[in-house]
């Protein structure tokens, strides 16, 4: 019988071609010495491979899900050569000067790897969110100083906010349906900590430790005639009266119109409404056209009808968008009187005509 010499066959990558740490921190150890994990993936014209592996860093959702296989760092490259290859956490760049970053990993090996590009945003945040119906999930930076916008509502402009666009709903249509935010890089799930005492969650964490600044915020986008909800600050928060939570009027992939409803207002301030036009089918109506019908003050005498020129300023008709909203401003001849108002707006649109009644305050209660 002829003997035949069989080639040894290695699968994976040669020791020599592996960065020291990385064979120090494998995922799992074993008789049969150490194991990690090798994926690949394209971005830019360009195919990456990345190890996974084990880590030093403190990762405590592996603890508190006792996974054995914990998932910490990855190591990559473009040529299957990994010995110059440096340990890459989240939030750092995959290579010197590029603009792809990691952007979430396990805490499972499972759970894979997620890249992020800094490109539009100049930020590389650590997320953790839903990936559903192979939706994109978008990030954004709120800079309240930049927008002249009190987010958060704590009497100052010097807060930044990391907002997260993703869609968590799986119905096979990829859209945007959620909202997280975060004051600090490391942007994770709400259930991320120690567990929950009723609905208040327990020494919330991070990726690589406890949570650095504020908890998540959730909320939701909105969808066909409803709007959304964001928040910027936990309840309990803000003054007395005031929350941070502000309505998402529009989403259109790069920007996001914001709205926060206010009742009592100053007496030089401009008035502005926001009207949303839709049929029964909750189909927008652009085209429709917006103006104030009246303004009444509430006065120890009666109702008193303000005069539009003499008493408040108003364009004459306003007309809604191709996404069915319009905004009409009055504003003050010289200041509003101490009292209760109200302000009825009319749409009139190809179905008839619509009266919208509002009510509002001006000075303290």
């Amino acid at each position: 019988m002829q003997r035949r010499l069989i080639p040894e066959v290695v699968i994976g990558v040669p020791d020599s071609n592996l960065n020291p740490s990385l064979l120090a921190h494998p995922l799992v150890e074993d008789i049969n010495g150490g194991r990690w994990r090798i994926i690949s993936f394209s971005a830019g014209g360009t195919t990456y491979n990345a190890i996974i592996a084990n880590s030093t860093r403190n990762y405590p959702q592996c603890d508190i899900q006792g996974i054995y296989d914990c998932a910490k760092v990855a190591y990559f490259t473009t040529d299957g050569n990994y010995s110059a290859s440096q340990e890459v956490a989240v939030g750092m760049p995959i290579g010197n000067g590029s603009d792809l970053y990691l952007a979430r990993i396990g805490p499972a090996v499972f759970d894979g790897i997620g890249i992020g590009n800094s490109s539009l945003t100049g930020v590389r945040a650590a997320v953790d969110v839903m990936l559903e119906d192979g939706y994109t999930p978008r990030l954004g930076v709120l800079n309240e100083s930049v927008l002249d916008a009190d987010l958060n509502l704590n009497g100052n402009l010097g807060d930044v906010f990391y907002v997260v666009v993703y869609d968590s709903y799986s119905d096979g249509t990829p859209s945007p349906t959620s909202v997280i935010v975060d004051d600090d890089l490391e942007i994770t799930q709400p259930w991320w900590g120690e567990g929950f005492n009723g609905s208040q969650i327990i020494n919330p964490l991070d990726f690589y430790g406890n949570e650095s600044g504020m908890p998540e915020q959730m909320g939701s986008m909105p969808t066909e005639a409803w709007g959304g909800m964001i928040g910027f600050a936990p309840p309990g928060d803000s003054p007395e009266g005031e929350q941070p939570w502000w309505s998402v009027k529009q989403y259109n992939g790069t920007h996001m119109l914001l709205i926060r409803d206010r009742w009592v207002f100053n007496d030089t301030d401009v008035l502005s409404f926001v009207v949303h036009a839709y049929d029964f089918e909750r189909t927008p109506i652009s085209g429709a056209n917006v103006s104030v019908a009246s303004v009444v003050m509430f006065t120890p005498l009666g109702p008193k009808v303000l005069q539009k020129g003499t008493d408040y300023l108003s364009p004459g008709s306003v007309v809604t968008d191709s996404s069915g909203y319009a905004v009409v401003s009055i504003k003050p001849v010289g200041k509003w009187d101490v009292g209760d108002y109200s302000v009825t707006l009319r749409v009139d649109g190809p179905g008839g005509t619509e009266n919208i009644d509002i009510w509002l305050r001006v000075g303290g209660w």
